[in-house]
This record gives structure tokens, sequence and C-alpha cells, in this order.
């Protein structure tokens, strides 16, 4: 999160990947055919994500509905949700 934890003023959360992994994980994934399904929480990690599904889009180009999905992707703001249905 942008913002800390309100019960832990030093806690924002954390990614699992930075985004260079992240990236390079999902091309991987969209390489073998994999559907690939993120889950992100926030609103740091979701743009990660949305970065991440477009430079693979960019270098493979479109892929079918339901390819590229963000799971449980809560606390997200309407620029955000916005971009990832488009």
């Amino acid at each position: 999160m942008k913002d800390p934890y309100t019960n832990d003023a030093d806690y924002h959360g954390h990614a699992f990947l930075d985004a260079a992994d992240l990236e390079a994980l999902v091309d991987e994934c969209v390489g073998a055919g994999w559907r690939v399904g993120v889950h992100a929480l926030g609103d740091l990690t979701i743009p990660m994500v949305l970065d991440a599904f477009a430079a693979v889009i960019d270098r493979r180009g479109p892929q079918p509905p339901g390819q590229l999905v963000i799971e449980h992707g809560f606390l997200a703001d309407e620029h955000q949700r916005r971009r990832a249905i488009s």
C-alpha cells in the first residue's frame, strides 16, 4: 500500500516478487500457453501487475480474454480498475 496500515505505521505490505521478476514470469507463462492469474492487493502492487501484463502484451501481442487476470484485486483505485478492463 502507498499508505501504512492503520494498526502499524511502519508496514505497507509486501510484494512476493519485484517488477522485473514478475514480468519475466508472466512472459514465460504466456510463452508456454498458460493462463496467468495473479493475486494483487493494494494500490502499489496492482499497477505493478498491470505494467507486467502490458509489457508482455507489447512483446507477444494481444492475448485472448481471460489469459491475463488479476485475482482478488482489492483496494485498486478507479484509474487502476479502468486500466485493468481495457
